[in-house]
């Protein structure tokens, strides 16, 4: 195991016990300002940190907890008695995921339905807040194309300098949609990170149950997606 692994999983240990404090003591006394800002900034590490290691699986579902906890300190969303429970068993559910990809082990059945069913109740609460109806109600249909200079302007390339803010776009836009169509006329530039990212929205579309497509594809992208041998993992051809 190479020494920044190490670091990583003890990073983790550590958010995931700050989590389960602040969720204790949400049992005990409430839901506070300190307790919700400490699980969004132990999900939001937890995540960050994973996907610096490519464990999709756990930047899927830390997002998705992190965008309820987000949904909780914008005060649109009230923390319930079951919701607290229901994070505890998130937090456990993150726990398992890292120890089953640190050891190169594959997630057995059983856990992919809990981890399932924790993101249908997760979302749940989400779609029942009226911030989240409004949303649903724009995206009804299951398949939507996506011009990336509408949702984040002066956005023309996929390169390390901008992969955090597409990768928390992209993850909110499968949460709302069977079907996601990536336009990708207006991109220029491209980079390992960039390409990375496109794999990881792959994966976390797998996870999600949900169907991912890259479209209109400049040339000059397709050569350097193809370089790097990714071009049949993200489904792009030359017709």
């Amino acid at each position: 195991m190479s020494e920044e692994l190490e670091i990583f999983l003890e990073d983790c240990d550590d958010q995931l016990q700050m989590m389960e404090n602040a969720l204790v003591d949400m049992q005990n006394s409430g839901a506070t300002e300190d307790s919700i800002g400490a699980i969004f900034r132990a999900a939001h590490t937890i995540k960050g940190s994973a996907g610096m290691f490519g464990f999709d699986n756990i930047v899927a579902f830390t997002h998705i907890v992190e965008n309820l906890f987000e949904h909780i300190r914008e005060g649109t969303i009230e923390v319930t008695p079951d919701m607290v429970d229901l994070f505890l068993l998130c937090k456990d559910h993150i726990d398992k995921l890292i120890a089953v990809l640190t050891d190169e082990e594959e997630l057995d059945d059983a856990q992919k339905s809990v981890g399932a069913d924790l993101i249908k109740k997760l979302t749940g609460y989400m779609s029942s807040s009226e911030t989240q109806e409004e949303e649903i109600q724009e995206t009804e249909s299951t398949e939507e194309v996506v011009d990336i200079s509408d949702e984040i302007k002066n956005i023309t390339d996929f390169t390390i300098y901008k992969v955090e803010k597409l990768q928390n776009l992209f993850l909110k836009k499968l949460e709302v949609n069977d079907e996601f169509i990536l336009d990708m006329k207006l991109i220029e530039k491209i980079d390992i990170v960039g390409i990375q990212l496109l794999l990881s929205l792959v994966k976390s579309a797998h996870v999600l149950n949900k169907k991912v497509e890259f479209i209109n594809i400049p040339e000059d992208i397709k050569r350097e997606i193809k370089i790097c041998h990714c071009d049949f993992a993200l489904g792009i051809t030359d017709e």
